[in-house]
């Protein structure tokens, strides 16, 4: 499935990816992200939104033994 963003972001640290979410107006919905493209789900369409490549992302900053919530929208 082919996808058309309107903006591509490649996101080296997670103020960018905070950046991003904070400003429609310059990067718009829907905003999809993408990191070594493992999935084969059609997960980067983002057809005239914003694709967030992550994959310059390869560290992990922080594990916790606690559970953790999150809530997508």
């Amino acid at each position: 499935m082919a996808s058309h963003p309107g903006v591509v972001v490649r996101a080296r640290a997670i103020e960018e990816v905070v950046a991003v979410m904070r400003n429609q107006a310059r990067h718009p919905a829907p905003v999809r992200v993408v990191g070594a493209n493992f999935s084969i789900t059609a997960c980067a369409v983002a057809d005239g939104g914003t694709l967030s490549d992550m994959s310059a992302m390869r560290r992990i900053v922080e594990v916790v033994p606690q559970p953790q919530t999150a809530m997508g929208g």
